[in-house]
C-alpha cells in the first residue's frame, strides 16, 4: 500500500467517500480490495462521485469486514502503462510493461490489457530494488510493480510475492534463471 492510499476495514459508505474526496480534492479515485486478483472489484471513481446508486453498488462489493483501499488515480497508468519487474533469488531477471485497453484503466489481460517485454530505466530498477531490499529474507521470486507519479518519479504500487504468473514467455532465458535460483535456495 502506498503512502497515498487509505486502508479500511469497515464497509464502504458516503462518509468514507467524502473523506477521501477531501483528502484528495479534484482527483479521480481508485477503490479496490486489499486482497484480490486480476483487478476484480477494482473501480475508478470520478471526482464528483457521490450518488446513492454508486454508494449502494460499492457497498455490495465492500460489505462490512471486507478490507479495501482508496487511493488517487494515476493518469500515467492509462497514458504510459505500468512496469512489472521480476526477481529470482534477489537477482533481476526480466521486466514487462502492461498497458490498459483503450477506454479502460486496468492493465490486466482479463480486461483487455496488453504487455510486452521492456528494459526498465535505472530509476525504475532502483526503486524496485530498494523495495526488495526491505524484505529481510531472500525470496525465490518477487514481482515488483512500478508506476510513474505525476512528476514522473517511479513509485512502487505493489510487491507480489506469491505470483502465479512469472511471464516466462517474454524472455526465453527467464525460466532457466528461475530454476537456477530455486536450486540455489534448496542447496543452502
Amino acid at each position: 500500500m502506498t503512502q497515498n492510499s487509505e486502508h479500511y476495514r469497515k464497509s464502504f459508505n458516503t462518509n468514507t467517500l467524502r473523506s477521501a474526496q477531501v483528502k484528495w480534492p479534484n482527483q479521480q479515485l481508485i477503490i479496490k480490495p486489499t486482497v484480490s486478483a486480476n483487478a476484480d472489484d477494482t473501480f475508478r471513481l470520478s471526482k464528483d462521485s457521490s450518488t446513492d446508486a454508486l454508494i449502494e453498488s460499492l457497498t455490495e462489493h465492500f460489505p462490512a469486514g471486507r478490507e479495501f483501499m482508496l487511493q488517487p488515480f494515476l493518469n500515467s497508468i492509462v497514458e504510459h502503462g505500468e512496469y512489472s519487474l521480476f526477481y529470482f533469488g534477489g537477482v533481476f531477471s526480466h521486466a514487462i510493461k502492461k498497458c490498459p485497453a483503450n477506454g479502460d484503466f486496468r492493465v490486466q489481460e482479463e480486461h483487455g490489457g496488453e504487455f510486452f517485454q521492456v528494459n526498465p530505466d535505472n530509476a525504475i530498477k532502483e526503486v524496485a530494488e530498494r523495495a526488495l531490499g526491505c524484505v529481510d529474507e531472500t525470496l525465490l521470486y518477487a514481482r515488483i510493480d512500478v508506476a510513474l507519479l505525476n512528476d514522473n518519479t517511479p513509485a512502487i504500487i505493489e510487491m507480489e510475492l506469491i505470483e502465479p504468473s512469472l511471464y516466462f514467455g517474454v524472455d526465453e532465458a527467464s525460466a532457466e534463471r528461475f530454476v537456477k535460483a530455486y536450486l540455489s535456495m534448496i542447496d543452502r
